[in-house]
């Protein structure tokens, strides 16, 4: 009998879109792009949640062991109630729409949307919550 080769690999890290409709496929791909052009390894997921689940978001990230969530349309602004801290940003704006697992603690921030939105919020999400 042969013996069997055993191989190990870095499992992918997970990143979440959360979304109160159908996270739109160009966002996505847009998002999947940077992150393959900085060779970074991660995968991104799309959520489509209604906002009575809302408050169940953050359980659901630390059972599938999420890096980080983006957030988009409605959930912006209830989502700040449900995560643990805020970034100074996030409590300026009264907004968030990005939050960070960093040290088991879910941060939420929030990144201006600018021509720059997508690559500072892959910036903070893969750097634990640090541009």
């Amino acid at each position: 009998m042969k013996k069997m080769e055993h191989y190990e690999f870095e499992p992918p890290k997970l990143l979440g879109i959360l979304c109160d409709r159908s996270v739109p496929a160009s966002f996505q791909k847009r998002i999947d792009l940077i992150l393959k052009r900085r060779a970074l390894p991660f995968v991104c997921l799309p959520f489509k949640v209604e906002a009575k689940y809302l408050k169940n978001v953050i359980a659901c990230m630390r059972l599938m062991d999420i890096e980080g969530l983006i957030v988009l349309g409605k959930h912006e602004r209830t989502m700040k109630k449900h995560v643990g801290h805020l970034s100074p940003e996030a409590k300026r704006a009264r907004t968030v729409n990005v939050i960070v697992k960093k040290n088991k603690v879910f941060i939420g921030h929030y990144v201006q949307r600018t021509p720059s939105f997508l690559p500072d919020i892959v910036k903070l999400l893969t750097n634990k919550g640090h541009f």
